[in-house]
């Protein structure tokens, strides 16, 4: 945008005693401009790709933390967070990335064993139908909760039938060091398994966890219990997911920046703002944004020239 502002003031004031751009310069700037589109493609990740990422649930009853540690996983505000119960009620799905693999995380509403209302028994079954699909499930309990109040979480654990299970001891910042171990213990030996301390709060534990769901998805992908293989699984863990539209909008943007960096060459200065123009219309076309005032607006901002 930048690029194109500067050399369409060039064309529209070039009666102006003024050097609007370097053109070795700016050549070099779309050159790289261009090697960076080229990056988002050959580094991206198609749909299809996604839909084929191990699935990893995060279940449990209300307010047992789960959407905290949900966004605080994927470092981003995806779930609404609040001390109010049941405020997830549907299935909130997003890409992790992790160190050696990927999978798609989801969020869904709090498990209980009495949902009140045709809303929460909805959301209830649509939470069960998705962690009996889900590869892996992490079944998240608040550890500063008393006994009695833990039946329900007990309940929950009773409702779901998970492939996989990752058992996450969540708002663990509640508690002193020393309540901590002793809390742990109590909690594996009413669930009868192992569970990771977790504060989404403080962000402790969420290495580990996060380490943990990756030696899972490992594990479950070399004894053939996943789809794909781990070759499958692990490549691009650094991409971004591209639709087909993204990717066709993306390399027409690549081509008409080839395109004008060449004409710039020749001193063509009309024929390549023309080319830069589609290309910034290729990429505007996926963000909505009016691209007149943007070209203004870069002009204006560089340059004290009146309107």
């Amino acid at each position: 945008m930048n690029c194109l502002g500067l050399i369409e003031a060039g064309l529209d004031f070039s009666e102006e005693d003024i050097v609007f751009f370097d053109r070795p310069q700016m050549i070099k700037k779309l050159s790289n401009i261009k090697t960076e589109l080229e990056k988002l493609i050959s580094q991206s990740v198609s749909g299809e790709e996604v839909i084929d990422l191990p699935s990893v649930g995060v279940a449990g009853v209300s307010n047992a933390g789960k959407s905290r540690l949900f966004n605080k996983l994927l470092g981003k505000k995806r779930s609404i967070v609040s001390g109010q119960r049941q405020t997830t009620r549907d299935v909130l799905a997003a890409k992790l990335l992790l160190s050696k693999s990927q999978c798609v995380l989801f969020d869904c509403a709090g498990l209980a064993s009495r949902p009140a209302g045709l809303i929460q028994k909805l959301a209830q079954l649509s939470a069960i139908e998705a962690t009996a699909n889900s590869d892996i499930t992490i079944f998240c309990v608040d550890i500063s909760k008393s006994d009695k109040q833990l039946r329900q979480d007990i309940s929950a654990r009773r409702l779901i039938n998970p492939k996989a299970i990752i058992a996450a001891a969540t708002k663990t910042d509640l508690l002193t060091p020393k309540m901590l171990d002793k809390s742990l213990a109590r909690l594996s030996k009413l669930f009868g398994i192992g569970f990771l301390p977790t504060s989404a709060k403080t962000g402790f534990g969420l290495d580990k966890l996060k380490k943990a769901i990756d030696e899972k998805i490992i594990q479950l992908s070399f004894t053939g219990r996943l789809k794909g293989s781990f070759e499958n699984i692990s490549k691009r863990a650094s991409g971004i997911s591209l639709t087909a539209r993204h990717r066709q909008a993306l390399a027409e943007a690549i081509e008409n920046i080839a395109s004008s960096a060449s004409e710039l060459k020749t001193e063509n200065d009309e024929i390549a703002s023309m080319m830069i123009r589609s290309a910034v219309q290729s990429i505007t076309s996926l963000t909505h944004r009016h691209l007149t005032d943007q070209i203004l607006s870069a002009i204006f901002s560089n340059f004290c020239i009146g309107k």
